[in-house]
């Protein structure tokens, strides 16, 4: 069986369940990010400015939905029940709407949430239920992390298990599973790395490949985009014509990363964001504080908690 089979004939099954399975809104940061590309499904691609702040304005039921989610949790009961699942799929929108902030999610340009808002956009137009719209959302990431993936895989020169392995991280494929950005980083990240196989045997790849690969991981989500210096080192280490391209491409997408990183990084943290356990307000001043006042006593309170609560950060 060939590499790019193997992710196929594993990734679509576990996939296709993480993104139905997987408790409606409890992927990283989820509900920000399903807000997001509900607004871009409906033609909005950036959080616009409202009476009511920065952010996005969507049907009230789906933050309702979220709620129920919240409450199922609070009262012990298991996280996906089909009796939960049912009262989700009866909760469609009724002229109601309500703001969400979504300013942290301007650090990423809307390039990532493409996948997500486009499969949306059907469901979001007929008034489906907002997980009928999740769902959709993250069927359509995962096409496109697999679809990024099994590319990736299919042309590299070299490490092509390796790089199924890394896709198939159940981490990493839940990602690709749900609504988020990070999915579609981690598919841009394994095809940059394809194509450093490629340059590194001294290959010469398309320069719409180098253009497209490059780009994409660059307006994903900074600053991943910073891994493109592979290609500069390549050619420093070994001037060859195929290198040398590589590098004038990756140079060329990490200024434009910087660019779109400093233009959307002004004020997005300064948002208060709402987990399904609570809100968290960014403090920068205190946060800068704790970082300086004892460097010492914050590296080694950061590790020993780290490795204390390894179980909590690895999953089952």
């Amino acid at each position: 069986m060939t590499p790019q089979r193997l992710l196929l004939t594993l990734g679509i099954p576990l996939g296709v369940l993480m993104a139905i399975l997987l408790p409606a809104w409890t992927g990283y940061d989820e509900m920000t990010h399903f807000a997001r590309a509900v607004d871009m499904a409906t033609g909005v691609p950036v959080p616009e400015a409202t009476d009511r702040g920065v952010g996005s304005v969507i049907p009230a039921t789906y933050v309702e939905g979220v709620d129920l989610v919240i409450l199922n949790f609070q009262a012990g009961n298991d996280p996906w029940t089909m009796s939960l699942t049912g009262d989700l799929l009866a909760m469609g929108p009724d002229g109601r709407s309500v703001y969400v902030d979504t300013r942290p999610t301007g650090a990423s340009t809307p390039l990532p949430y493409i996948p997500a808002a486009t499969a949306m956009v059907i469901p979001v137009h007929v008034d489906a239920s907002g997980v009928i719209v999740l769902w959709a959302g993250r069927l359509g990431s995962l096409a496109a992390y697999l679809a990024l993936a099994w590319a990736a895989v299919r042309s590299a020169a070299r490490f092509r298990w390796t790089l199924v392995v890394g896709a198939l991280l159940p981490l990493n494929l839940s990602l690709g599973s749900s609504v988020s950005p990070d999915g579609l980083t981690i598919a841009s990240l394994l095809v940059v790395l394809s194509m450093w196989t490629r340059v590194e045997e001294d290959e010469s790849v398309p320069a719409w490949q180098l253009v497209v690969g490059t780009l994409l991981l660059a307006l994903a989500k900074p600053p991943y985009f910073l891994v493109l210096a592979l290609f500069p080192f390549s050619a420093v280490r070994r001037r060859s014509a195929p290198r040398i391209r590589a590098a004038w491409a990756a140079a060329g997408a990490m200024l434009a990363g910087l660019a779109a990183t400093l233009a959307n990084a002004s004020d997005n943290y300064r948002a208060v964001t709402t987990t399904l356990m609570e809100s968290i307000e960014y403090q920068p001043g205190t946060q800068r504080d704790r970082l300086l006042a004892d460097l010492p006593g914050f590296l080694w309170a950061a590790v020993s908690t780290w490795v204390s609560e390894f179980h909590f950060y690895v999953q089952n």
